[in-house]
């Protein structure tokens, strides 16, 4: 295994973990500038008084950067990674590449958290009745979606109906598996003659 290296195309890393502090995207991994694979994982760590230290490595290429850094109050640290394992660096750089995925799924926590959604089900019996929303599509924090109805068989009934998942790209149906993919496209794609869904968070 090639050993890490940060000497590497250091000012376009520098520049990533920029826009990843700065900006709303979340999602990991990101496009390695240097090997240009999607490979590149953050980790940060904060210490107090909004101060901290980030880590961006490429899981493919192993190159890296580590800094200190303002930490975003939105940041969480992660549970179950002991700090003591995050010095030096390097030994740092092997126990995070260890867990990648979970900090990635992390980061996606993350950005659930900024964009929590429900979708309701409505449905008008005739043109002059007010539509009635009889079932909500709620996506929670850890990424699935749950379904609210009014009763029971509303309940029962809008499982039903999105059973085999809605209208995706290229011909693919997206399940409710899907999180926040399945809502986007539910608001967008469902629309039956007396009953449609409508995104309202």
């Amino acid at each position: 295994m090639s050993p890490w290296r940060d000497d590497v195309a250091r000012d376009e890393f520098c520049t990533l973990l920029a826009e990843i502090l700065s900006s709303d995207d979340r999602r990991m991994p990101r496009t390695c500038p240097a090997c240009k694979q999607s490979a590149i994982h953050a980790y940060l760590r904060a210490d107090g008084d909004g101060q901290g230290t980030a880590w961006l490595w490429c899981s493919d290429c192993r190159c890296f950067l580590h800094e200190g850094t303002r930490i975003p109050a939105w940041w969480q640290d992660i549970d179950g990674i002991d700090p003591l394992k995050l010095v030096p660096a390097l030994s740092a750089l092997d126990a995070l590449d260890e867990v990648r995925a979970d900090i990635d799924l992390h980061w996606k926590r993350l950005s659930l958290r900024r964009t929590v959604s429900v979708v309701e089900l409505r449905s008008l019996e005739s043109p002059h009745e007010k539509p009635e929303t009889w079932a909500r599509f709620v996506l929670c924090s850890d990424g699935h979606v749950r379904v609210v109805g009014n009763t029971p068989n509303a309940k029962r009934y809008a499982e039903k109906i999105t059973a085999n998942g809605v209208p995706g790209p290229r011909g693919t149906y997206v399940k409710r598996e899907a999180g926040l993919e399945f809502l986007q496209l539910l608001a967008e794609n469902f629309r039956g003659s007396r009953e449609w869904a409508t995104r309202v968070f």
